[in-house]
């Protein structure tokens, strides 16, 4: 007897790959899956007109609330098996404890869910499980992880059909390796490979036949327009880079988006290899200005020089790179922000995107942060409304974070405005309606700027080119 599965997701990205994978995986074994995505439609209407057997939700830490909320929601008036997964089961054990919450997926779930699934619908021991916490009867049943998956060429590719209905435009991501070598410290990476630690090797790839038979496959069914690898690091080795180049252009040559190191960004034969295989655009983390920070507190072992090397040379070979960075970091002043964005205005990166740091439960920032006195009561249950709006942490320029991520961007594009950011006044009354405008010109100036990706005639919206004209006034009148 097949089961029924509702799998959920929070994102806004039309392409969630761990679901994708996840529903391939369950179909292959006859299940019935049908997948919702909660920004974009009645999650409700959805369980009423579905009637699933089994709700899965695939959640970041920082959707830890909506999550349960949503799911004691459900529970009220149906009857279903619920199950958590993504990186808020893997690192938030905990909420198992949630009366409504009958089980967790940790960690990978393409053998552990099936597993789970077959062992209910055929009443059978559920309750020792590798990668699964289990409720049953009032009682918590913890297991331990399983192996990583070592061949990911056996997992059949994400069901693109899931959520075809909000697929917008031709870019289509891709993942063609799982797991990171390097432990930054606001990442769960560090924690994840603790965890797996003797259970498989934390870095896997994919062959590169089954990589480019997968984008075939993709380009024979869509119009494919980009291809956007969303995993930590594009190929770690050149040879197989060069390897992929070759093929890639015999079979696809379709452009493609990926993200690397800057320090890898400072080999040059990489970059040249990178851009001959149609790489057009590459996302690497600046993160922070000051180097005390970026190597001690973020345990990025890189220099400002790396930094911008990484930025010219892509320039040179016609790629566009985009900064990653973060700002109000623990233990960093507002100064220390302002090198951030200075080195962004130096290295003029296609896109210099900024987050407000905010240190995810479990990670070393996250205690760097708690032992500096800086996380607040009830810090974990506002994460998602921070490091896109406003910082959460008690440090004392918060204001100033708040408007200067919003107009972080905007800065390096147009450095004329920079010296509004050293005027006291244009920080006062910061309030949630303030801060809210600014989001509107920052997800108007970033929406332009990811357009220009693909159409360099796209025009530079009105509210942000009246603001730019309206800062030029005031600074000229020194703020009369």
């Amino acid at each position: 007897m097949t089961k029924k599965i509702l799998l959920t997701t929070f994102t806004r990205h039309d392409e969630p790959l761990g679901i994708m994978y996840l529903s391939s995986v369950l179909k292959k074994y006859g299940h019935e899956v049908r997948g919702v995505m909660t920004e974009k439609e009645n999650i409700f209407e959805a369980v009423k007109d579905f009637r699933p057997d089994v709700i899965g939700y695939s959640a970041m830490t920082c959707e830890k609330m909506k999550t349960l909320e949503i799911n004691d929601r459900l529970k009220e008036k149906n009857n279903f098996f619920s199950i958590i997964g993504g990186p808020l089961a893997t690192f938030s054990q905990e909420i198992i404890e949630n009366k409504n919450v009958d089980a967790l997926c940790i960690g990978e779930g393409e053998d552990a869910f099936p597993e789970l699934l077959s062992a209910l619908e055929n009443n059978k021991d559920a309750t020792k499980i590798e990668n699964i916490h289990i409720k049953l009867e009032g009682k918590i049943y913890r297991n331990n992880v399983r192996n990583l998956i070592k061949n990911l060429d056996d997992i059949p590719f994400p069901d693109r059909e899931i959520f075809k209905a909000h697929k917008e435009g031709g870019l289509y991501n891709i993942i063609s390796s799982r797991g990171c070598p390097y432990s930054c410290t606001y990442c769960h990476n560090k924690k994840f490979k603790e965890m797996h630690q003797g259970k498989g090797k934390a870095i896997r790839e994919r062959s590169i036949e089954n990589i480019i038979d997968e984008m075939k496959q993709i380009s024979k069914e869509n119009t494919a327009s980009n291809f956007f690898f969303q995993n930590d690091h594009f190929f770690l080795n050149i040879k197989i880079l060069q390897e992929f180049a070759k093929e890639y252009k015999k079979e696809l040559n379709i452009p493609f988006i990926c993200a690397l190191r800057p320090e890898t960004l400072n080999d040059e034969e990489y970059v040249k290899t990178l851009r001959e295989s149609n790489c057009v655009t590459v996302f690497t983390g600046c993160e922070a200005g000051n180097e005390r920070i970026r190597k001690e507190v973020l345990k990025r072992n890189i220099s400002n020089e790396q930094i911008l090397k990484a930025a010219e040379l892509s320039k040179k070979y016609g790629l566009n790179i985009v900064f990653q960075n973060m700002i109000g970091i623990p233990t960093g002043t507002f100064e220390n922000d302002l090198e951030t964005l200075q080195l962004n205005m130096q290295a003029k990166p296609f896109y210099a995107w900024a987050s407000i740091c905010s240190p995810y439960p479990g990670t070393e920032i996250y205690n760097t942060a708690k032992n500096a006195g800086l996380i607040p009561e009830g810090y974990e249950n506002h994460l998602q409304e921070t490091y896109h709006f406003r910082s959460n942490l008690n440090i004392p320029y918060k204001n100033k974070i708040d408007v200067l991520h919003k107009l972080f961007a905007l800065v390096v594009e147009y450095p004329e405005i920079f010296p509004v950011l050293k005027q006291e006044e244009f920080y006062r009354d910061i309030d949630d309606k303030k801060v809210g405008d600014l989001k509107k010109i920052f997800d108007e100036f970033k929406d332009y700027k990811y357009k220009k990706f693909d159409n360099k005639d796209v025009s530079l919206p009105g509210v942000v080119f009246d603001f730019i004209e309206e800062t030029k006034r005031k600074l000229k009148n020194n703020f009369k």
